[in-house]
Formats: structure tokens, sequence, C-alpha cells
């Protein structure tokens, strides 16, 4: 989050300080240099005001860091002001850590509101080939009669979901066949899914860069979690990729910022991509997380033949407060000039090639009593007597402010100007909107549609309101599997599927009629955790909701060993099905013990 001094490169100097045997050492560099002046700084902090927590010492941060005097070497270790006027880096956080303004802010500090956590989660893709869809049909008694155009190979009712096998194409619920994918997918050729539909955004193709949107409401959580000035941001992924060194992650907020999750890393070789991995990032601090997110996924391959990966679910979680961290704050005065030091200052000072000097008419300038909006000095203590603006200049350039209003953004210059209409909010364009005026609902690419009448949807090209599948009250598109509501014919709503009952491998909240998924260890359940299963993949045993662990981690031979259990006393078979014989005798031997016990 921030920076403190510490040793150069090459000949540029390192840190005095005491050494061993009563001497002195001009030669104390690294993390050993640079982490006691953090701590030292942060006590004096505490020191001043005992009653602080760890998040408001954050918040202090963030405020007392100051972006002055780095040189960029590099375009990541550049600043860029976030939406909430705080400039950041990846490199150096938000700046080097100042003693005087940390310890001057704390004095007078109040602890910041309870924390709230908004999460935002996505519907996890099924991925199932055309001949396999994931209805049953093939375990039941199936027919040849009355079976929907789309189906093959039999059915076990008349509908395109009742298929045993898909005639064309699958689409991405796993279960419905259709003779076309719909547009805004693509048809997958793995031997996983093959000829199923699948959204292009969820694919992840080698040298493209695959982005989804993510869209955050004033509505998307309950009141008691509502989020509108941020903290930390987490970004939870689950991606399959055969070479997860080579992906490069970012996340840009509905305010323009854009953080860099991850990196490509050369000498990551690993085929396991990501498992709910959680990325955490502090760049969008203060912002408003209201509107559209865009994640970008940038596949660089290493080596030849590289295969397609999947963006299968993720999760956004929103860590701050429902109102204002800190009411009428406002930066302490500087420090007086006669006690600086000379040739630092302490301000940030953007040039006039980033910000434009205010409409007045001061002849001179001074670095001290200037308001908080101010950089590169002041005639006066108001923020219209700046002479240039910190955060953002207002539109007519009489005043500096600390973010635009509503309906304006700031432009190259750092000043205020009009979005478009429809636009009730945009970022870096007057025409990208990331909030849209009421009447208008947002597109999810930047643009704003007219809003539809219940069980009507926007037509992605044509922005023409259109019928949803008659199971949906809402819906994103026309098929089965992207309803977001369902009709009350229907009880709950499955990966945006509608349903009577909840499938396998889920179990349903009442109080939101949504179908959840089950812990990876339980194939049935009546909770989200490895204590609520009621019943185990492959057999395994349930002991007080927990599935029992297996013995041998290999699981590549569980479907082809299945049916020679019984011979798991020979030694040949219990060496090649490693995992389901031990798992099989596992489980009989605590059965057996369940059933000798008193």
């Amino acid at each position: 989050m921030t920076t403190t001094f510490s040793s150069g490169e090459g000949n540029e100097g390192s840190i005095y300080t005491t050494d061993l045997n009563a001497y002195c050492t001009s030669e104390h560099t690294g993390t050993s240099a640079s982490a006691p002046f953090g701590a030292a700084i942060i006590a004096l902090a505490l020191e001043a005001n005992p009653q602080l927590n760890w998040r408001d010492m954050q918040h202090l941060i963030v405020r007392s860091s100051s972006s002055s005097g780095f040189v960029a070497r590099q375009k990541t270790t550049e600043f860029e002001t976030n939406g909430a006027g705080f400039a950041v880096s990846h490199v150096f956080g938000f700046g080097l850590l100042d003693a005087y303004a940390l310890v001057s802010i704390a004095k007078t500090w109040r602890t910041v509101p309870q924390q709230r956590i908004c999460s935002i989660q996505s519907i996890p893709i099924q991925r199932t080939a055309y001949n396999q869809p994931n209805n049953k049909c093939r375990s039941n008694n199936f027919h040849f009669n009355n079976c929907h155009s789309q189906c093959n190979g039999g059915c076990c009712g008349p509908k395109e979901t009742d298929c045993v096998y898909c005639s064309n194409f699958i689409e991405s619920d796993g279960v419905t066949c259709v003779a076309q994918c719909p547009p805004g997918y693509e048809v997958l050729a793995t031997a996983r899914a093959a000829k199923q539909c699948q959204k292009a955004d969820r694919i992840i193709r080698p040298r493209k860069e695959t982005r989804h949107y993510i869209n955050v409401r004033r509505n998307s959580c309950k009141a008691s979690d509502s989020v509108r000035f941020l903290e930390h941001t987490i970004l939870e992924l689950t991606i399959e990729h055969s070479r997860r060194g080579d992906l490069e992650i970012k996340l840009r907020s509905p305010k323009g910022t854009l953080s860099t999750l991850l990196e490509r890393r050369s000498f990551d070789r690993s085929a396991k991509g990501f498992q709910k991995w959680k990325f955490m990032s502090v760049h969008f601090w203060g912002e408003d997380p209201e509107g559209i997110w865009v994640l970008t996924i940038l596949d660089v391959p290493s080596q030849r033949n590289q295969q397609i990966g999947f963006l299968e679910e993720f999760t956004l979680h929103l860590h701050g407060t429902s109102t204002h961290p800190q009411p009428g704050w406002t930066m302490p005065p500087l420090l007086p000039k006669t006690r600086q030091i000379q040739g630092v200052q302490r301000e940030d000072f953007h040039s006039a090639i980033d910000s434009s000097p205010l409409n007045h008419n001061c002849a001179s300038f001074q670095n001290h009593n200037c308001h908080e909006f101010c950089t590169g000095g002041c005639c006066g203590p108001h923020p219209l007597q700046c002479r240039f603006c910190k955060h953002a200049m207002s539109k007519d350039g009489s005043t500096c402010l600390q973010q635009c209003p509503y309906r304006q953004f700031l432009n190259s210059k750092r000043q205020c100007q009009d979005c478009q209409h429809p636009c009730d909010h945009c970022a870096n364009q007057p025409d990208v909107c990331t909030r849209c005026v009421a009447g208008y609902t947002s597109d999810g690419r930047g643009g704003c549609d007219k809003e539809c009448e219940l069980g009507e949807y926007t037509h992605p090209e044509t922005h023409e309101c259109r019928k949803c599948h008659p199971s949906c009250s809402r819906c994103s598109g026309p098929y089965a599997n992207e309803c977001r509501a369902c009709t009350s014919e229907f009880t709950f709503l499955e990966a945006g599927v509608c349903r009577t009952r909840c499938q396998d491998g889920f179990y349903p909240d009442l109080s939101t009629h949504v179908c959840n998924k089950c812990h990876d260890d339980c194939k049935t359940c009546t909770g989200g955790s490895a204590r609520d299963c009621t019943s185990c993949h492959y057999n395994s045993l349930v002991q007080n909701g927990q599935c029992l662990q297996t013995e041998c981690e290999d699981m590549m031979k569980v479907n082809l060993c299945y049916n020679v259990l019984e011979f798991c006393e020979v030694a040949v078979v219990a060496d090649y099905c490693c995992s389901t014989c031990r798992t099989n005798r596992l489980a009989n031997r605590n059965r057996r013990a369940l059933e000798n016990s008193p």
C-alpha cells in the first residue's frame, strides 16, 4: 500500500543506522531497512491516537502517502489517479509514507464505520458434449416416440431438454439441444464439450484477449451488505488452463481505474489452473463500485499447440462501507515552510501537460495553507484558488473538486466533461456508459438499452425487446439457461435454469429460491459446507454429514475400475485401481466398525 526509503541500485547509496559492537553502518539495504521505517511511523500514529484499528491505519496510509518525487522508469511504476482521487502505482502503492502527515491526520481521526462485504457471483459453466446431456435420460426408460426434432438416439420426453443425444448442438446448460448456437456463443470442439455452445467471454483462447463484464447494481446485494465506498476488492477465480503462467489478468472498475491482478510468469508451468483463487487489489480505494467492471484475461502462450482455457466461475467480493468513512474530513495544514526540508515538497505536482491551470487572476503562488484539492501551489485557502487541481477541475474551470459529479467524467486534462445521453455515469469517454439513466439498462458493453417489460430481454444486435424463454420472468437471452428469475410455475433457479427442484450437486436456498452448488466432496447435500453431504462421489461413506477421504489421490482410473470393485483383493486390480479399491475397502472397514459398535 505504501513505500518507505531503502537502498537504491548500484552506487545510489543505502541507509545509515546502528550496527553491532557500538558501530554504525552505511550499508543497510532492502526490506530490512524499509520495514522498520514503516513500523516506526505507524507506531507514532498509534501513539497519537491509540484507538486506531487496522482499517483506520490503512485509510490513514492512503491519505498521507505522497506520489511526488518518483521517477517512472517503466510503465508499471507510473502513478494513476483512481476514481476517488487517490494516486496509486502497482510498484509504489499510494506513494511515500509521510510521517508528519500520518500523525497529523491520526490525531483527529474517528473510527471508520463497520466494514460491509458485497459479493457478486457468476453462474458456473456446465461443460458437456452433445452426446452426453445431463438429463439422466440414458439411465432412465427412454423411447423413440414423439421426440423433439433436435433429439437423436431417443428421448425420455417431448422437450428439447429430454434428448438422449443431440442432433446438432447442446447449449451451455448441458441439457438443451439446439439447431445452432445463439449470438454471442461459440461452438466448442474439445472432447469433454464437443459441439457445445459456450459464451465467448468464458473461453480463453491463445493470443487473444478475453473480456468479461460484471454489472454491479445498487441492489446487487441486500441493504445490510451495500458498499458505496470501496476498501479492498477481491476477485475469486476458477480458471481451467493447461499452463497458468501464460495468463495475465486485469480488472477495470466502473470509474476507469485499471489494476493488474496477475502478470505472466514464465516459470509457472502448472496445468492445475486456478481453483477459487483470490486476487486482491486496493487500487479502487474510495471508489463507488456501482457500474460495469471489466475482467480481462490475456493468454500469451509460451509453447506450441496451446489448448483453450475456460473462465469457469468467478465471484467479485467488494469490501468497504455504506457511508463515507470520515464525513467532513479535510487534509490538515501542511508542515510550516520554515520547518520544511529544503528541496522537498510534500504535495503531488502534476505538470500543465496533465492538468490545466484554473481560470483566475493570481499573480503568485505559495506552497502552504492550500486546500486539500490543490497541487502545485495556491494563492489562497479555497479550492477556487488552486494553481492546479489534485483530483478534478470543474467543467467551467473555476474550481477544484474531489471527483466529477454524476453525468460527468474526468478527461485527459483532468477536467470534468459531460457524459452523453443516456449515460448517468461514464468512464474515460462521453459515450462509454458505466451507469444508465432511468428507463435504460446497461448492455454490458458500455452502451445503454431501453428497459424491457417483465419476461423480455434486449437483443444484443438490434436492441429490440424480445420474449424470454417461457420459464423465465427475467432473462439475458431467449434460451432456458439464460434466466435471471423464474415464473411462478418454477420454484428454484439453478445455474440460469428454472427448475421445480434442485438437481444432484445443488441444494435449495429457500430464502432466495436459488439452487446453490454443493461442496466439491458431496454428490448431494443439504448445505454448502463439507459437513452437509447426504451422499458422496464413487459411493464413499458419509459419516456425520462428511465424506470420508480416499487413501489414494490417483483419481484418473475411477470410472474404468468402478465395475471391478469385487476384485479389489486381487493384487493387480488393487494396484491399477488404486483410488477406487482403497476407497471401497476404507468404506467397508468403516461400515463394519459402525455395525459392530454397541
